[in-house]
């Protein structure tokens, strides 16, 4: 269970937003440790939400503190 809870994390943890040219980035959402990260350029909301579900609970245990 504990992978499914990493991933329900980062899913609350991240945002995805489109940008002004078509691509959409992920947004990790500030908290009172760590400000608000901008993390790449994505081609669809479907590849953003996959990177979220893949690598985002790895990605916040090694950059945020």
């Amino acid at each position: 269970m504990e992978i499914l809870d990493e991933a329900s994390e980062a899913e609350t943890t991240f945002t995805v937003r489109k940008l002004k040219y078509g691509t959409v980035e992920v947004v990790m959402r500030p908290d009172e440790q760590s400000p608000t990260r901008h993390i790449s350029d994505f081609r669809s909301a479907d590849e953003a939400q996959a990177w979220i579900r893949e690598h985002g609970s790895t990605w916040v245990k090694r950059h945020v503190r």
